[in-house]
């Protein structure tokens, strides 16, 4: 039956995207459970920043204990590089420990979060996109996460630093001032975020 004005067509999405791609316009997937997805990603981005400022604030807290190691490692010919190379490697070790650690909660909780939400979510173990994924997530955590540290306590001069003389200047305090507001205002954020879709949530 031919409409005037209105154009018929047929298509065939693959079965595969039904279930996160269920909502269509025009024959388009505009939506669906893959919304749920985005949200929960974004939970995770904002978790994921609020680590790694929290990271750089207690490094930073401990930046006067290891500026004498600093101090100590230029007198011996350390140069600049080398000392950013070391502090870079210590953070990208903690992100790996924190990477596996995850990994073995998850696997041990599991069990118990899909009991407890009435679903089944396996671990993608044979998936090479998640794995790479995840490697990629871990190295710009701690390249992150060390940047500030590595540049910052490398840059400081040793004599300075054995006379004991070390002080934070304007910027470095700013930066620390800022760093802090920062985590704050991402954990508000996040809060009220959960409230709202709880809230959501039971209406609907």
């Amino acid at each position: 039956m031919n409409i005037p004005g209105v154009k018929t067509s047929f298509g065939l999405p693959p079965y595969n995207d039904m279930y996160l791609h269920g909502r269509f316009v025009n024959g388009k997937p505009v939506g669906g459970r893959i919304e749920y997805e985005r949200i929960l990603s974004g939970y995770a981005i904002f978790i994921l920043l609020i680590a790694f400022i929290n990271f750089m604030i207690l490094a930073t807290a401990r930046s006067v204990k290891r500026a004498k190691e600093v101090g100590l490692r230029k007198v011996v010919s350390s140069t600049r590089c080398q000392l950013i190379k070391q502090f870079y490697g210590e953070s990208l070790l903690f992100s790996f420990i924190a990477a596996a650690l995850s990994i073995i909660l998850l696997l041990t909780l599991l069990p118990v979060f899909n009991y407890f939400v009435g679903k089944k979510i396996d671990f993608p173990f044979r998936s090479y996109s998640f794995w790479s994924s995840l490697v990629g997530i871990t190295l710009i955590t701690g390249l992150i996460a060390g940047s500030y540290l590595a540049l910052y306590l490398s840059s400081l001069k040793p004599v300075l630093v054995l006379k004991g003389v070390l002080r934070f200047t304007s910027g470095s305090i700013l930066i620390q001032k800022g760093l802090t507001v920062f985590q704050f205002t991402l954990s508000i954020v996040l809060l009220i975020a959960t409230i709202v879709i709880i809230r959501q949530t039971n209406y609907v």
